[in-house]
């Protein structure tokens, strides 16, 4: 290859074109000790190859093998491995299990037995096949457990029998079938009854004999016929005894004033509801046992009361504090010392009289008309015309009154220093020791006091008693912060005349109402208790309240209903 161009020499073996054949002549890169060298493949095979001509032969249980100039295949032999190839197992040779023994075995992880032990039969509890399957009364068949044993009921084709006074047992040893009938029981024919079919069997251990408008009842050892009511009246339970009729008490509105009583004389008859007689009340006289305590306090600035129910006679607390410019309250022995008797206030009066004492002697004043006595001389100590005086002369000094302006209806003359006086209206009225002054006005205790609406101001004179109030399980109010809606009163009545932070007190008793209450005020509605005081909705689907004031309150009382609607309550 000298004359190849150095560039056309190949460099890797991948550059030189495939040989057409394969031959033993063939020469391969061979490479030793670092040098490259030239070697002939059949030289190279015969000292590192196998020939194709080398064979595989199959050995004792063996088949198949063959030259390797193709892949060569060995199979066991069908009957090729026999005892003399197989490695020794440990078990000796010979028969296992017998009439009285079976064989136990021990197996490798390979799945080889590794030993054989005989263990004796220990059977308990079996049957023997000669053991016999007997046929009794009323079958047949039967024999021997060596086969198969079929055992046939022995059924009666006889017509049951007819029920006699006395029962027996029967002799019969044939089954009945199961679609047999017994004729019927003639319960009248004492031949086929025998006593009385008890509770237990469904019977009513006991003859009984039906009477009309009774009920039957069941006692302890079976049942019973009551005795007869009259219309109207209901059964009334006699606990483990015989019931008792007696009269029906049906709830339903009732006229004012009326009781749930026995006839108003005469014998015995149904109860009703009707007004009272004197002959209903107890004669004699009787001691008061157990009457709750009033306990007077005077804390707070109005007042109020509180109820304490920790013991079986609840205490009621009546807190009455001393009045002064802010407080409503009870009358301090200086401020009854400042107005007892004091006129009382002013009604209205006919025209033209005066407030004056008598006209005779001294005693105590009232309305009438002037006399000439009544009146002084007009230009003594006064300056001006007998018309108008501007000037009052006393005996110190002169009064000016002042002509700026003329005096209105209802003004009077009031003193603005020592020496002028001046045409103002008058003062608020007194209030007065047990005096009622409806629809006064004021500020303070001692000279005015305020009341709204159509309230009554009651001053007491000492601290009060029980003998002030009313009392009968309540105290009951009739004007200030404290108003009790008695049981004939509209309630939205009451509440639309309440100011915001007043107190209704509900009775106990059951108000009817036809229209929501709405409370647009920040009042309390106080009931009586659930049992006591119940609030009933008599329109279909309305509320009972609709609170629309955020801190009015309705509490102890029962909502419900007696129409027809599922809608009630508060909203």
């Amino acid at each position: 290859m000298s004359n190849v161009p150095s560039n056309l020499i190949p460099t890797r073996i991948t550059q030189l074109p495939m040989a057409p054949v394969a031959s033993e002549d063939g020469l391969l890169l061979f490479i030793y000790q670092g040098n490259s060298y030239q070697i002939r493949a059949g030289d190279l095979l015969s000292v590192a190859g196998v020939p194709t001509t080398r064979q595989v032969s199959a050995g004792t249980g063996l088949t198949g093998g063959g030259p390797l100039a193709t892949d060569i295949t060995l199979s066991v032999a069908v009957g090729g491995i026999g005892s003399a190839q197989l490695a020794a197992s440990g078990v000796t040779p010979g028969t296992y299990g017998s009439d009285t023994t079976v064989p136990v075995f021990t197996v490798d992880a390979t799945g080889r037995v590794m030993s054989i032990t005989n263990v004796a039969v220990a059977v308990s509890g079996y049957v023997p096949e000669s053991r016999q399957v007997i046929a009794g009364t009323g079958l047949t068949g039967g024999g021997a457990l060596n086969a198969n044993v079929t055992l046939v009921a022995n059924l009666s084709d006889s017509t049951p029998a007819s029920g006699y006074q006395t029962g027996a047992s029967g002799v019969a040893t044939a089954m009945s079938r199961s679609d047999h009938k017994h004729p019927a029981v003639d319960l009248a024919n004492d031949n086929e009854v025998d006593g009385l079919l008890g509770l237990s069997n469904g019977g009513t251990a006991k003859s009984i004999v039906p009477d009309a408008g009774a009920i039957i009842w069941c006692g302890a050892d079976g049942l019973y016929v009551s005795v007869t009511g009259s219309a109207g009246q209901v059964l009334v339970s006699g606990g483990a005894s015989a019931p008792t009729w007696g009269s029906a008490m049906i709830i339903s509105d009732q006229p004012a004033n009326v009781v749930y009583a026995g006839p108003a004389s005469g014998p015995n008859g149904p109860s009703a509801f009707r007004a009272l007689v004197a002959a209903d009340l107890p004669s004699g006289t009787g001691t008061v046992t157990s009457v709750a305590a009033l306990t007077l306090g005077t804390t707070g600035t109005d007042l109020s009361s509180t109820v304490a129910n920790g013991s079986t006679t609840p205490v009621i607390t009546l807190q009455v504090p001393t009045a002064s410019a802010t407080n409503r309250g009870a009358l301090s022995s200086t401020d009854w010392s400042t107005f007892n008797g004091k006129q009382d206030a002013f009604g209205n009066q006919l025209a033209n009289v005066v407030y004056a004492g008598p006209t005779g002697a001294s005693g105590p004043p009232s309305f009438r008309a002037l006399i000439a006595a009544d009146v002084p001389t007009l230009n003594q100590d006064t300056t001006g015309t007998a018309a108008k005086a501007n000037a009052l002369n006393s005996a110190t000094t002169v009064v000016n009154v002042s002509a700026a302006t003329a005096p209105s209806t209802g003004q009077i003359l009031t003193a603005v220093d020592s020496t002028h006086a001046t045409w103002q209206a008058p003062a608020p009225g007194m209030v007065y020791p047990g005096a009622g002054i409806p629809n006064s006005t004021g500020s303070a205790w001692g000279t005015s006091y305020s009341v709204t609406g159509t309230g009554t101001v009651a001053v007491l004179a000492t601290a009060p008693t029980i003998s002030d109030l009313t009392a009968s399980g309540k105290v009951d109010w009739t004007g200030g912060h404290v108003t009790y809606v008695p049981a004939s009163g509209d309630i939205q009545t009451y509440v639309t005349a309440a100011s915001a932070g007043d107190t209704l007190i509900l009775s106990a008793a059951t108000y009817v109402v036809t229209a929501t209450i709405t409370v647009n005020k920040a009042i309390l509605i106080k009931g009586q208790g659930l049992s006591a005081t119940k609030i009933t909705t008599a329109t279909a689907d309305i509320a009972a309240f609709t609170l629309t004031a955020s801190s009015a309150r309705v509490t102890d009382l029962y909502i419900g209903h007696s129409g027809t609607g599922t809608t009630y309550g508060i909203y």
